[in-house]
């Protein structure tokens, strides 16, 4: 799970370094540490700080005599920076999803749930509606029927208008 701190002062302090060196990092630096709901993400900060500043401080000249450790490094840096490549892609994506969203909708080929909930509710008033009507239509144009199939076959004619309003709608 993602952790988050709320200041650049939190945020010095877990990549234990100073206020003003994160301040540097981000407006000079580029270091991608925008503030959002949850506050600043301490991972992404510490990837970066990986990939753009510790690790070309702590990088050997070709001359300096190699360490064994030096190919684990090596591999760590490569991995944090296709991580980082990684969410990059995920982000962008994220993005073009997000704008691809935005203009369907503006293009009419989704309707907000507003609007289903408007409409479902207009329907069933209308269903309500027919199905408490039918008793005191249905009662006087079958008052004077003998006929129990007329009756039924008058009962079934109205009910069937009603579903046929409905899926009209």
């Amino acid at each position: 799970m993602a952790e988050y701190v709320t200041s650049q002062m939190a945020l010095a302090a877990c990549l234990g370094v100073s206020v003003s060196t994160v301040h540097g990092w981000i407006f000079e630096k580029g270091m991608p540490a925008k503030k959002t709901a949850k506050g600043y993400d301490v991972e992404a900060a510490r990837t970066w700080a990986t990939l753009n500043v510790r690790g070309r401080n702590s990088r050997r000249k070709a001359s300096d005599e190699a360490h064994p450790d030096d190919t684990k490094d090596d591999d760590t840096v490569h991995d944090l920076k296709q991580s980082l490549l990684e969410e990059q892609v995920r982000n962008q994506r994220e993005t073009a999803d997000g704008k691809r969203l935005k203009n369907e909708i503006a293009r009419g080929l989704w309707v907000s749930l507003e609007e289903v909930k408007r409409r479902d509710l207009e329907r069933i008033a209308v269903v309500r509606g027919g199905l408490l009507a039918l008793p005191r239509r249905l009662a006087q144009e079958i008052a004077g029927i003998q006929d129990t199939n007329q009756v039924e076959a008058r009962i079934a004619q109205r009910v069937r208008e009603l579903l046929e309003r409905f899926s009209k709608m």
